[in-house]
């Protein structure tokens, strides 16, 4: 199967096992490439960037879900914590992420869903973070 076919696993797959299932072709050697050879590679090359990218934007906005939804339903009360972000700040390491990108993808994700009602995943953290000081003014906000 090409690599392409082989990607349709990955969600299955552990992070430390995906370069371990893919297997690159052993056939560097041999006779010369054509121009469509070429432009093949390129175009696996291509996607394969692109691919990445995806994956990181995914999991970007999971992070964010999984943030709103502990923050909305209150999971870290079952951690004995009064406020979700000394939960966050505390438990950082559960996440094995830094507080302050924890901290930034809640505020993301509060802006999105509670302040501009988007789904989450909408708007880029960057951009999140420019508008938060807006929080309190919706309409501000979404002019802006």
């Amino acid at each position: 199967p090409s690599i392409f076919g082989q990607l349709k696993d990955l969600p299955k797959l552990q992070p430390e096992e995906i370069s371990k299932q893919i297997e690159l072709p052993l056939d560097i050697n041999g006779d010369d490439l054509s121009r469509s050879e070429v432009l093949d590679l390129v175009k696996l090359i291509n996607g394969s960037s692109a691919l990445v990218s995806e994956i990181a934007k995914f999991a970007n906005n999971l992070t964010r879900y999984a943030l709103m939804k502990i923050y909305k339903r209150r999971g870290y009360l079952q951690f004995g914590y009064k406020s979700f972000s000394t939960f966050l700040e505390e438990k950082k390491d559960l996440f094995s992420k830094a507080y302050s990108s924890l901290h930034k993808e809640w505020q993301a994700g509060c802006l999105e869903m509670d302040v501009l009602g988007f789904d989450i995943g909408t708007l880029p953290e960057s951009q999140a973070r420019a508008l938060y000081p807006l929080d309190k003014d919706a309409q501000r906000c979404r002019e802006a």
